[in-house]
């Protein structure tokens, strides 16, 4: 296994985080040093990667003892949202915002959100939005989530790339 990444937060929640890549995959492993985090909830995280087609489905997920590990495809051939032309990018904003709608239409009490909604953790895989880093699911209150979905879409459309106008 190759390490690409290795990382260790000070900033809410406290973690650590290793992501290598195998042959056809990577692997993340995520141990969380906060108490105060509400642990992820997998039988959610779990029902929300079956029913939506828009998450990148691991080939094996776990969270025990504060420690969140999964498997997955390797995605690197396809493209990152900020690498396609300004006109798919805009085309991709519009499954974005469904997939925004979706979140808020999936339960009732809170909204099951996924906390660094980044260009980076967003790929075009045959022509479609996949979302990867499956440990930044997280609740969010529902009345909170409309401020955080207008910062999230302005920062996300801040980036979109204006030179191939």
């Amino acid at each position: 296994m190759e390490l690409l990444k290795h990382e260790y937060s000070k900033f809410y929640p406290k973690r650590e985080s290793w992501l290598y890549k195998k042959e056809e995959t990577w692997y993340k492993e995520v141990h969380i040093f906060d108490e105060n985090v509400e642990p992820i909830d997998m039988i959610m995280l779990q029902k929300y990667i079956d029913q939506y087609d828009w998450i990148c489905k691991p080939s094996s997920l776990q969270f025990e003892n504060g420690v969140m590990a999964y498997e997955m495809p390797d995605y690197s051939h396809g493209k990152n949202l900020l690498e396609v032309p300004y006109e798919q990018q805009l085309g991709h904003l519009n499954e974005l915002i469904t997939i925004f709608q979706t979140a808020f239409c999936f339960c009732t009490d809170s909204v099951f959100m996924h906390n660094d909604f980044r260009a980076h953790n967003i790929f075009i895989i045959d022509g479609h939005v996949k979302l990867i880093d499956l440990d930044s699911f997280r609740w969010i209150k529902r009345e909170y989530y409309p401020n955080w979905v207008h910062s999230t879409i302005n920062d996300l459309t801040g980036m979109f790339n204006l030179n191939s106008l």
